[in-house]
């Protein structure tokens, strides 16, 4: 089959539902074959920064891998800041990137928009993307393909796909049936059972739960071991929307020591689950005291530290579907619920409108998407309690 229809199977097996881009010559060709099927709306922006932002969001509601669409050298490098971003928010994004043919190549002239050497746009993407394919070989492309989206799911980071512009008259072949990666069982037991002999010491234990619990999908996982064992959590400022607020054991968000809440909670227990949480400088660099080494568990994706130890194969849902069949008792402490009324805004503010937008949208029953501006708008945001915010 063409090149483009194993691409469309590619993107309908990992649950793509639009396309976003910027048409330019490079990838005009595959612009014009996508359009012809129209399988998938395809959002066309003049911003490739903007185009890839569109992207990421549609990534991080879905949770799933979204796509953007952008030619050789001028567009994919524009986009380079958003897609860092993306990087470091670990969002299963993929860039779909032009790239010059086979007879542009070896034509002996410097390409347009190319940088210092033909590959410096993979070479740049080295540093921000999980994986780079150039589908170059007919041969290959397909599995080239799935290796891509593979990793965009797996590892919820970035990929990057070339393809040449005369690609897309390529035939080639899908890959065979995907399966997701399956847990190492010796491994998961071996880890819970460590997990839950720290619990069973403990006396005052918190969760701290940040947004990767939502993108490896253990939410569910996270709640039901908060109310199992009675233990109060909190969430970071990037995973403050992926949990359940009305739950009693949710105890708000930690941004730093005047969260008094959050604050009191990690300051007085004696073990700290850190689960899902994407250690930025904002929460943490200027808050080492809440988090000694003695009191610090880590669980990430494929990767558990407590104490000296270190488990890299364990994956963060399987794991904690494996803690709630420990033997733990669950922990006595009452946990007060947490008081989320907002204070009376004196004036007109960023926050007084945040104030009266989440009065008005919690009247109703409709789910509306929060998305809030960087700087006074997004601590602005922290004054309402949306159930989706980007």
């Amino acid at each position: 089959m063409l090149l483009v229809d194993a691409l469309l199977q590619e993107l309908d097996l990992f649950g793509v539902k639009q396309l976003f881009g910027i048409p330019g010559d490079f990838v005009l060709p595959l612009f014009e074959q996508l359009q012809q099927r129209n399988q998938l709306p395809l959002y066309y922006l003049s911003h490739e920064p903007s185009a890839v932002f569109a992207a990421d969001a549609a990534a991080r509601i879905s949770n799933n891998p979204s796509v953007v669409l952008l030619t050789y050298g001028a567009g994919a490098l524009n986009a380079v800041n958003a897609v860092a971003q993306a990087y470091v928010e670990h969002v299963p994004l993929v860039v779909i990137a032009g790239f010059p043919s086979v007879a542009e190549i070896n034509s002996g002239l410097q390409i347009h928009h190319q940088a210092k050497h033909i590959d410096s746009q993979r070479d740049i993407y080295r540093e921000i993307t999980a994986c780079q394919v150039r589908l170059d070989n007919p041969e290959r492309a397909g599995n080239d393909i799935r290796l891509a989206f593979k990793t965009a799911k797996e590892q919820n980071l970035p990929v990057l796909i070339e393809i040449p512009r005369d690609a897309v008259l390529f035939n080639t072949t899908v890959a065979a049936m995907y399966t997701a990666p399956q847990p190492d069982i010796a491994a998961l037991t071996l880890a819970a059972e460590h997990l839950a002999e720290q619990l069973n010491y403990a006396q005052n234990p918190v969760i701290l739960a940040g947004v990767d619990v939502r993108r490896f999908g253990a939410v569910a996982e996270l709640e039901a071991l908060a109310a199992k064992l009675n233990i109060p959590f909190v969430s970071t400022l990037m995973g403050r929307a992926c949990f359940n607020q009305q739950q009693a054991q949710y105890q708000g968000v930690f941004l730093d020591k005047t969260d008094t809440r959050p604050a009191q909670l990690l300051r007085e227990a004696d073990l700290i689950l850190q689960i899902g949480v994407i250690k930025t400088d904002s929460n943490f660099a200027a808050n080492a005291e809440f988090f000694p080494a003695e009191k610090l568990i880590e669980l990430g994706q494929q990767q558990l530290v407590i104490g000296k130890e270190n488990y890299t194969d364990v994956a963060l849902k399987p794991l904690l579907q494996a803690l709630l069949l420990q033997p733990i008792a669950p922990f006595s402490a009452l946990i007060p619920k947490l008081n989320q009324a907002q204070p009376k805004a004196q004036a007109l503010s960023a926050t007084s409108v945040v104030q009266q937008l989440d009065k008005q949208l919690s009247k109703g029953s409709l789910t509306v998407p929060f998305i809030s501006d960087i700087g006074d708008c997004l601590f602005a945001s922290l004054h309402a309690n949306p159930s989706l915010i980007i």
